[in-house]
């Protein structure tokens, strides 16, 4: 399974984030980053949300983190379609959390890739 939230730093900016779910009142928060006290979240095709979590609605909330620009390339194409389509066919909202500043590059890659539609929020961090 493909999973980005090995990558350094991703772990402080899942926590930082799941700080901001929970004075929005999210349900069911799932994650995955060393030491989290959630449960993992379910795989999406062979890729690996590091993030999720439900509404008051039951709408489920699809995050990705990317925590570097090096991160944000051409590879996380295959991730970012299937996280997209899952959007898409299950009734989700996809989000996109990449440190400050990097909004533009999410969003240029989400345009190369064709899911801008897809994607609710790209969110710096």
């Amino acid at each position: 399974m493909t999973d980005l939230i090995t990558i350094p730093g991703s772990d402080k900016m899942t926590e930082k984030f799941i700080r901001v779910l929970e004075r929005k009142e999210f349900l069911q928060v799932r994650a995955k980053f060393a030491g989290s006290p959630f449960r993992e979240p379910k795989p999406i095709g062979e890729f690996l949300p590091p993030l999720t979590a439900m509404d008051d609605h039951q709408r489920l909330f699809i995050f990705e983190v990317i925590p570097s620009e090096a991160q944000l390339t051409e590879a996380l194409k295959p991730r970012w379609k299937a996280f997209a389509e899952y959007a898409t066919t299950h009734n989700c909202t996809l989000w996109i959390l990449v440190p400050v500043g990097l909004e533009p590059i999410a969003e240029t890659l989400c345009d190369q890739f064709k899911i801008r539609k897809q994607v609710k929020v790209i969110k710096g961090l």
